[in-house]
């Protein structure tokens, strides 16, 4: 929303796969360590990142089950 425009982590959309470690039932039950968090909404959803970047996935990709946007930032962080 655009009110909130500038507040970082913020969203009316449910978390779908929190920062922190999550079980990879797909990889034989191993523990990974997840660097952000997944947010679920509807395909068109607009969003703002958390700081400027390049959008390095729009759509969908073979490496995610659904279609995402990921965006890398200049320091070594991204956004998804």
């Amino acid at each position: 929303p655009a009110g909130r425009f500038g507040t970082s982590a913020y969203s009316d959309e449910p978390i779908s796969s929190p920062f922190g470690p999550r079980l990879l039932v797909s990889e034989g039950n191993r523990y990974d360590f997840h660097r952000g968090i997944d947010l679920t909404t509807p395909t068109g959803t607009p969003f703002f990142a958390v700081g400027s970047g390049e959008v390095m996935i729009a759509g969908v990709h073979s490496l995610y089950s659904d279609p995402l946007v990921q965006v890398r930032h200049t320091r070594p962080s991204s956004s998804s």
